[in-house]
């Protein structure tokens, strides 16, 4: 099954979307521990919300706001992840150092 992996951040630095070299270098580490396991199809790092836009919908009209919903913490990091199971995936995301950064990881099994 693939596997939709949606990272967001959570404290300072992580919460503008910005890793910290540490992290960094841990999950370019996490990474390399995925692919050598064959499970990372695809990884990448989103570079800050503030780069960004929403697009938004309804049946009158599409609305372009920049920048992140403030709902929500900024998505910082996405992965497309080939395993088993959701279990095999959940065991795979204890490991992720996003998450001991003060990130948290959602994970969405691709349909």
């Amino acid at each position: 099954m693939r596997v939709l992996v949606v990272g967001r951040g959570g404290d300072e630095p992580v919460a503008d979307g910005r890793l910290d070299g540490a992290t960094v270098s841990a999950l370019a580490d996490f990474d390399g521990s995925l692919a050598r396991a064959g499970i990372l199809l695809a990884g990448e790092r989103l570079r800050p919300t503030a780069e960004g836009v929403r697009v938004r919908g309804s049946s009158r009209r599409v609305a372009v706001t920049d920048g992140p919903p403030v709902e929500t913490a900024p998505i910082t990091s996405v992965w497309l992840w080939q395993v088993r199971s959701l279990d095999e995936a959940v065991e795979w995301a204890r490991r992720c150092p996003l998450t001991a950064a003060g990130g948290e990881l959602e994970l969405r099994p691709v349909a």
